[in-house]
């Protein structure tokens, strides 16, 4: 009966048994045998807190040569201690991979941060990014490519910024292909949702006295920034007004700095600051070489005022994007003192500044003229007003400081009445539970004990059984500490 059936098929398709049949034992026999890629990692975190995390380690996607298409597996970075605030899952992709070249390459980065300030929602879940353009590692070259992303932590005015760097090598050992094989770095930070004002650290511009400027066109409400070569290549934040010696010869002033056109509204907010639509930054190597591309979803436009008289600037953070350049190209053997390879370390790494919570990489623009008055509140025309733009750090110092005392850090469900909860000191301490009731909103709980002394700063175990929505607390052992 289904060998009739399947002969009717060949015969209504018109295809060819003799044909097919052995195309297809072809295709299945191709893939029997061919390895699975591999994921290996020695990542480990060294700073895992609420407001900061930091991790280290070599890093190495293992695939056999000539296999096509890589969608590498995530490499889930385990926990430093018993308190884990932060989760990463770090790997590769590649568009081909031939027998001695890993083509598109793309390193992945995805997350949650699971430690929280009172009244934030946790966990804030940390979407996928992946580094762009994708790159062509042969064997042998290396490629320095790097990530970052950011997204508002719900339920107060923060943000989680996170990024992952690597110099990516190829080596091919007889039948695998070795991608990756040196150190990456995953980073993350929660901060202030405001990047603040003070522009600092490594820092790309175009300066006034050069030809750049500003035109704001009414009818569309669109504000256009014309930027000639670049002028300011410096590690202060553009304070130089030029290009620091170390940079004199530096790739990078071979590249136009793009700023895309944004969208202003007439009416500003009601501390006079103009929210303009989302935008982008660019620095695009003519020859191909190096490429930063950055996202903004608003410019922050406001008066300045002055001895000399009013000015007019704007900020906004460079919530994600990607920097990505070969190691031949740009930087032979990466050398440290590069330009880019500075800019990946101070501004998306944070190396080397004394409270990076405080830092945020963004876009500041300066006029000499008030923009806002030139165009009377972004409702006529204005013509070329001279203007600095930077791509710099923006500090702001105003960050709220990691909570003290004893606090839940993760809450997890694991199935039935089951939770598992961790907390931030290793010290004994009651875990207690009050159930919801109708006088909840004026006090009155009812907190019963759940388990303890328990040490260790984790826990996991039932809660009471039926109706279980409530509120868990724990309870310090030595200081009665709540």
């Amino acid at each position: 009966m289904e060998q009739r059936k399947l002969r009717n098929l060949f015969r209504k398709t018109g295809l060819n048994p003799r044909i097919l049949l052995p195309m297809l034992f072809w295709a299945i026999g191709s893939h029997i045998g061919t390895a699975e890629p591999v994921v290996n990692s020695t990542l480990r975190p060294n700073v895992d807190q609420l407001s900061r995390y930091h991790a280290s380690g070599e890093l190495t996607t293992a695939v056999e040569v000539s296999s096509g298409k890589l969608t590498g597996p995530f490499f889930t970075i385990p926990a430093g201690g018993s308190n884990q605030c932060w989760i990463f899952r770090v790997g590769h992709n590649a568009s081909d991979i031939t027998d001695s070249t890993a083509k598109g390459v793309q390193i992945k980065l995805e997350g949650e941060h699971h430690c929280f300030h009172e009244g934030e929602n946790s966990p804030n879940l940390l979407p996928l990014i992946h580094s762009t353009p994708p790159v062509d590692i042969a064997n042998g070259a290396n490629a320095s490519i790097s990530v970052w992303g950011g997204v508002s932590h719900p339920g107060r005015k923060h943000f989680d910024y996170y990024t992952v760097h690597q110099w990516a090598t190829v080596k091919v050992l007889g039948q695998t292909l070795n991608l990756g094989l040196e150190d990456a770095v995953v980073e993350a930070l929660h901060q202030i949702d405001d990047p603040g004002w003070e522009p600092a650290g490594e820092t790309v511009g175009i300066t006034e006295d050069l030809g750049a400027v500003i035109t704001y066109l009414a009818d569309t409400r669109r504000l256009r920034f014309t930027l000639p070569a670049i002028t300011v290549l410096d590690s202060q934040g553009g304070g130089s007004g030029g290009i620091a010696p170390d940079y004199a010869a530096d790739p990078v002033l071979r590249a136009p700095l793009i700023l895309s056109e944004v969208a202003v509204p007439t009416n500003p907010d009601s501390q006079g600051w103009y929210h303009t639509g989302a935008g982008s930054v660019s620095l695009l190597d003519p020859e191909g070489a190096f490429n930063l591309h950055a996202n903004f979803r608003q410019l922050r436009i406001r008066t300045q005022q002055h001895d000399s008289g009013p000015t007019s600037e704007g900020t906004a953070r460079l919530m994600e994007g990607a920097l990505v350049f070969d190691g031949t190209g740009y930087a032979p053997d990466h050398p440290e003192g590069s330009f880019l390879n500075r800019f990946i370390e101070t501004n998306l790494l944070h190396n080397g500044l004394e409270k990076p919570l405080e830092y945020s990489l963004g876009l500041r623009f300066q006029t000499s003229q008030d923009l806002i008055a030139a165009t009377d509140g972004f409702t006529r025309d204005a013509q070329e007003i001279p203007c600095n733009v930077f791509v710099c750090l923006l500090r702001n110092p105003d960050q709220e400081p990691e909570p003290e005392g004893l606090r839940i850090q993760r809450f997890e469900p694991i199935g039935g009445n089951q939770v598992r909860l961790q907390w931030n000191d290793p010290l004994p301490v009651m875990i207690e539970f009050s159930p919801w009731s109708s006088n909840a909103d004026t006090g009155w709980l009812d907190w019963q004990e759940l388990e303890g002394p328990v040490e260790g700063g984790e826990w996991s175990g039932l809660l009471p059984a039926g109706p279980n929505a409530g509120l868990l607390r724990l309870r310090s052992v030595q200081t009665d500490q709540e």
